[in-house]
């Protein structure tokens, strides 16, 4: 799951195309120096390249997305059934995958016990954000 004051998960997940649908899985990272915020990671640290794409999704977003369809810009959450779609932008192209609503539910849930709502701004080294601001 995680050290103190951290969760990871790996999850399947479907990706939506115009050539058919590719399985493949993701990681979730939450962290409560970073209590807003979902690390999305594509790809394996273990892959031939070692590399993976990393996106950063609003925890609040990722919540809202378990009941109806929220966000604006770069990405958006919502249910589709079982599952619950989360649609990436970046200007010129967009990908859609999916993943089991039981399954990020229970990371969601993991990451409120790390951080409960509204204990964000307590959890937060304000002094390594300034510090980071400012190199």
């Amino acid at each position: 799951m995680g050290s103190a004051g951290q969760v990871h998960q790996v999850l399947d997940f479907m990706l939506h195309g115009p050539e058919g649908r590719i399985s493949s899985r993701l990681t979730l990272s939450y962290s409560e120096r970073q209590p807003w915020q979902v690390g999305v990671a594509f790809g394996a640290a273990d892959s031939a390249d070692n590399r993976s794409a990393v996106w950063v999704i609003a925890r609040d977003l990722l919540v809202g997305g378990l009941q109806k369809r929220t966000g604006q810009g770069d990405v958006r959450v919502g249910p589709a059934g079982s599952r619950i779609a989360i649609e990436f932008h970046d200007g010129h192209d967009h990908a859609l995958i999916t993943v089991a609503r039981d399954a990020l539910a229970r990371f969601l849930d993991s990451c409120y016990a790390v951080v409960p709502p509204g204990e964000e701004s307590r959890r937060m080294d304000w002094q390594e954000e300034l510090t980071a601001l400012l190199a």
